[in-house]
């Protein structure tokens, strides 16, 4: 996956679809990160930033997910939970290094 796949969707909702019952995240941020020395390492980094609900009883652990895109595309992502100043909701962020 690169970044430029997700950037027509800022602000789009996605799908959680390997929880019941489904649940939406909406992207609202994707942005490059510093790239690695490390051999075999991306060498364009980007991480994507996801908003939910605030609702303690649905966040989602830190695992992979398998989501849907609002083309219809299915993935699998692992989606970790970070704090989340400001604006409610839970913020949830998945880094591809």
């Amino acid at each position: 996956m690169e970044c430029s796949e997700f950037e027509m969707y800022l602000g789009q909702i996605f799908e959680v679809i390997s929880q019941e019952p489904v649940m939406t995240l909406e992207l609202v941020e994707l942005h490059r990160v510093q790239a690695s020395q490390i051999p075999g390492t991306r060498t364009s980094p980007f991480a994507l930033l996801f908003r939910g609900t605030s609702s303690a009883e649905r966040a989602l652990p830190r695992q992979v997910h398998k989501m849907r895109r609002p083309d219809g595309e299915i993935f699998a992502i692992y989606l970790e939970p970070v704090m989340s100043p400001g604006k409610p909701g839970q913020l949830y962020e998945a880094v591809f290094n």
